[in-house]
């Protein structure tokens, strides 16, 4: 992992984690969408897949993409523009 990366995913994890006791039902629901990939059953127990949403590095090339939700705040994001 790039040190960037070992810079964002904390990141990302103190602002959903500040949030997460004021969340109501649509935005738990809009933060699970995010997170959670993929879920299997194996041998009847569920498994979670999740991502972290970080944007790209910048030391990729420069791409003009939307601003990844939590950036801006999540409520900001559940709402739209």
């Amino acid at each position: 992992m790039s040190q960037e990366r070992e810079v964002q995913a904390p990141a990302f994890a103190e602002q959903t984690k500040a949030m997460l006791n004021n969340l109501n039902f649509t935005e738990w629901q809009q933060l699970l969408r995010l997170v959670v990939d993929d879920v299997i059953y194996y041998e009847d127990n569920p498994v979670t897949h999740t991502v972290i949403p970080l944007p790209p590095l910048a030391s990729a090339e420069k791409v003009q993409l939307p601003a990844p939700p939590l950036a801006k705040g999540f409520r900001d994001w559940v709402k739209g523009p």
